[in-house]
């Protein structure tokens, strides 16, 4: 709720509503902690939120067509086709009034449109490929789609995967117990009721794993209310646990009521945090995804699975890159903000995760702690010089070997001098040896669309619709500057719907304190980690050094709150699991 008329001291927003009474507003939570306010004074801020909440009640038959045609609506206005019929308009008009003054000592004069061209001795735009997907060390095996490779030839790590036989805990409420069956039976075996199912082999088949075995535990919820429900899956956890506490992974199933409660009371939170404290990592699922159909479910599993094997400590795939260094580390920064509530203090943390290359092939190496924003530095520096020295030994690094470190995050190091990093690091570790290095900011924050005029889109034939109209393919690089780029991650093909909007493409800057300085090169390097994200089969939006990194500091900053957690165990036990998937 906001203010209709603010006084110059007086935020706009007012507050959350609890009721109205009698011509006031009472309020559940404010920044002034006024308990209410004239109904007259405030109106609904014009949120998509408050849309969405008001007119799903206000037309319950009809909110579902609504739905559609603003979706459809929206997709006509933000679309390609849409975009550039924006551009174009607004083109006309600013150059019919120009002249125009933009200051007391300056005149502008619009003449049109400038686009990126590839000239005889010069490109502006590069196409780059998406490159394929491999799945052994020697790199013979590939696919050019992820789920493609795991269905021929496997997970990458299927002949030094340790857990063939895993043990995993299955935790269903009582009164769900018998479609949770249904659903580890399908994740198990497969699916071969759907004609050509994208998941008939089942998580045993397609993992190359022998006989798994799933312990289902079923959480007595009769009379539970969702404040009691955090109990009662923790009693259960800690019976479960103290009869067997040899398990590799953990399903909890939760009722679709419970899902989207806040993180103190949400029953899903609390077993994470038990379960992980135990060593155990953890898949969740909602009963409404075990309730959809077999033809829906195919690929709901696909997901499930590969998130499953991977924080069992699997590998399902890797992506390749020439190597022309002797080795090369990549660090990525990823940032989240945790507040209870737009009306208190947001929290901001930094988590880091380490991907490095040995061999040609891009492997996730090193997780660590979160850390406030304001200590990033010092925790990037330790890092750095931690991983700088586990590589020079596990490697066999020698004075005068080459080595590459590349440095991600989605926001400028600001104030930060960050060739001092560096040379503080080799200095610490990597004394001898010749460290080129690069700070690259990758950001969806920015003003620029890419819009490819000549592209027709994509045909639908089961809707017998387009979709993608004059959307740039995945991999496209457009120039702005010298240490500026924008790469597409999102091509044709990744778009699901004819009334989604233009995807907006990365912005891709070098720090210019940078040693390494091809930023052609860079960009490839961030489209492959877009592929590297085992959380699903598709193409992340933002590559995995900053994806992950984000990942774990949202996950730690939840379970920090709950009563008895500790994250000493991510760093033993724990660490080579992607828990936070």
């Amino acid at each position: 709720m906001v203010r209709r008329n603010p006084a110059a001291d007086e935020r706009r927003l007012a507050g959350r509503i609890e009721r109205l009474d009698d011509g006031r507003v009472y309020l559940s939570e404010s920044f002034d902690d006024a308990p209410y306010l004239a109904e007259d004074d405030v109106w609904l801020e014009g949120s998509r939120t408050s849309f969405k909440r008001c007119l799903s009640t206000l037309l319950p038959r009809d909110y579902e067509f609504f739905e559609k045609a603003r979706a459809s609506a929206e997709g006509e206005l933000l679309g390609g086709p849409g975009i550039e019929q924006l551009c174009i308009k607004m083109g006309d008009v600013l150059a019919k009034n120009s002249p125009f003054q933009i200051s007391p000592q300056f005149d502008c004069t619009v003449l049109g449109r400038i686009s990126p061209q590839n000239r005889d001795n010069y490109k502006t735009v590069v196409d780059i490929e998406q490159g394929e997907y491999c799945f052994d060390p020697a790199k013979k095996k590939r696919a050019k789609y992820a789920w493609m490779g795991i269905e021929k030839y496997g997970p990458f790590s299927r002949d030094t995967f340790p857990k063939r036989s895993p043990r995993i805990l299955v935790l269903t409420p009582d009164k769900a117990s018998g479609k949770v069956s249904q659903f580890i039976g399908l994740l198990s075996q497969g699916i071969t009721s759907v004609p050509n199912s994208h998941f008939a082999g089942g998580l045993s088949k397609l993992f190359h794993l022998h006989n798994p075995e799933f312990q289902t535990v079923t959480i007595p919820m009769l009379g539970a209310t969702a404040s009691s429900a955090c109990a009662k899956y923790r009693e259960t956890i800690e019976t479960a646990l103290r009869k067997d506490p040899d398990y590799d992974a953990a399903l909890v199933a939760i009722l679709d009521e419970h899902a989207d409660l806040d993180h103190g009371i949400n029953p899903y939170t609390h077993a994470k945090a038990l379960l992980l404290t135990a060593g155990v990592p953890v898949q969740q699922f909602r009963m409404a995804t075990a309730s959809q159909s077999a033809s829906s479910q195919q690929y709901i599993l696909q997901n499930i699975s590969l998130s499953l094997y991977a924080k069992m400590g699997g590998v399902p795939w890797t992506v390749d890159q020439g190597l022309a260094v002797d080795d090369e580390i990549v660090i990525g920064m990823g940032t989240a903000e945790v507040s209870g509530s737009r009306f208190d203090l947001r929290q901001r943390y930094v988590g880091i995760t380490t991907v490095f290359r040995g061999d040609g092939s891009y492997l996730l190496g090193h997780l660590s702690r979160d850390c406030a924003y304001e200590d990033y530095p010092k925790v990037l520096r330790e890092n750095t010089t931690k991983v700088l020295e586990e590589m020079r030994g596990r490697n066999g690094w020698r004075d005068g070997d080459t080595i590459r470190l590349v440095f991600h995050a989605h926001k400028p190091l600001k104030k930060i001098e960050v060739g001092q990093i560096v040379s503080d690091c080799v200095a610490a570790a990597g004394k001898g040896l010749h460290v080129q290095f690069a700070f690259v900011t990758v950001s969806q924050d920015h003003p620029f669309l890419i819009v490819d005029p000549d592209y027709g889109g994509l045909a639908t034939p089961a809707s017998n619709t387009v979709k993608a109209k004059m959307v740039p393919p995945r991999g496209r690089v457009v120039q702005l500057g010298r240490f500026t780029r924008l790469l597409c991650t999102k091509g044709p093909s990744l778009i699901k719907r004819p009334q989604t909007p233009l995807p907006a493409p990365l912005l891709i800057h070098l720090h210019t304190a940078s040693t390494y300085r091809d930023l052609q090169y860079l960009s490839e390097q961030v489209l492959k980690f877009t592929n590297l994200s085992w959380r699903g089969t598709q193409p992340a939006e933002d590559p995995v050094t900053i994806y992950y990194s984000e990942l774990i500091a949202k996950e730690l900053l939840r379970l920090q709150g709950i009563g008895g957690w500790s994250p000493t165990i991510l760093n033993t036990r724990l660490r080579h699991s992607m828990w936070f998937l």
